[in-house]
């Protein structure tokens, strides 16, 4: 699978050859470090996928992956700002694996989980690539879905995201509650 997806990185006539490269190097990554996940999704969205720059005007995020368009956003002024472009395009390049419908990750159509699912983007690609831009992005969402991987499991989140699957998400918050419940009843 990770040949065929390089493949089509290198077949698609929509981005520069230096972004295939280092899209290539960033796909081989993930694959070191994840073997066992699919990369299906990003294969199938890979090879016409569009990459554009946008200002802040039309659009607040520094970076945004449209599913229905494939078209990877960046905002011009997150490159120009001490942001980290290796981690904009890894965070970008996990929604593109993950996509759905106009989703990605587990956050669903009526937008639920979706700050947590930003925030488990953002701990991948901290994860992935490291962030050495100076202004961290999504601080908030990072540290809470910090906080509930530490309560739920990471493993847990990696299925769901890696899945799409938020109803895991909200089953293993409810195991948590439970338990703590039974422990505070002395069960």
């Amino acid at each position: 699978m990770l040949e065929s997806t390089l493949k089509a990185v290198d077949e698609n006539k929509n981005i520069t050859d230096e972004v295939k490269q280092d899209i290539k190097r960033l796909i081989n990554r993930f694959v070191k470090i994840f073997p066992n996940i699919s990369l299906e999704n990003l294969k199938e969205r890979i090879g016409d996928v569009r990459v554009e720059k946008t200002k802040k005007l039309v659009s607040k995020k520094s970076y945004e992956y449209k599913p229905k368009e494939n078209v990877l956003c960046f905002r011009i002024e997150a490159l120009q700002n001490n942001y980290n472009a290796e981690h904009l395009m890894m965070s970008g390049l996990l929604c593109m694996m993950t996509a759905h419908d106009n989703t990605y990750g587990f956050a669903t159509q009526d937008h639920q989980f979706i700050s947590l699912n930003v925030g488990f983007t953002e701990m991948l690609s901290n994860f992935l690539v490291g962030n050495a831009g100076e202004d961290p992005l999504y601080e908030d969402e990072l540290i809470a879905t910090n906080i509930l991987a530490e309560l739920i499991g990471i493993e847990n989140f990696l299925e769901a995201y890696f899945q799409n699957n938020a109803k895991l998400i909200a089953e293993k918050i409810v195991e948590v509650e439970q338990g703590e419940e039974n422990y505070v009843r002395g069960y």
